[in-house]
């Protein structure tokens, strides 16, 4: 549950976005750290992930701490 806090591949920490640049440069000043180092693009989120296991552009996940079938109850699939 951390990952909204810390930051993952969809967002920064604190829920910077990694598309703002002002994001970008408060966190490359924070860490020490050239801007260059912090990517300008998301990754993907837990929605896109799922979508790129049913279209098959991810072919193995290693899952850890939740569970995909209680994450989206209504899904159709």
């Amino acid at each position: 549950m951390g990952t909204r806090e810390a930051g993952f591949s969809s967002s920064l920490p604190a829920y910077r976005s990694f598309e703002d640049p002002a994001h970008r440069a408060e966190l490359a000043s924070l860490w020490n750290l050239p801007v260059e180092r912090i990517p300008d693009r998301r990754g993907l989120a837990y929605p896109d992930i799922i979508q790129a296991i049913l279209d098959r552009r991810i072919r193995a996940l290693w899952i850890i701490g939740t569970n995909p079938v209680v994450s989206f109850p209504t899904s159709p699939r």
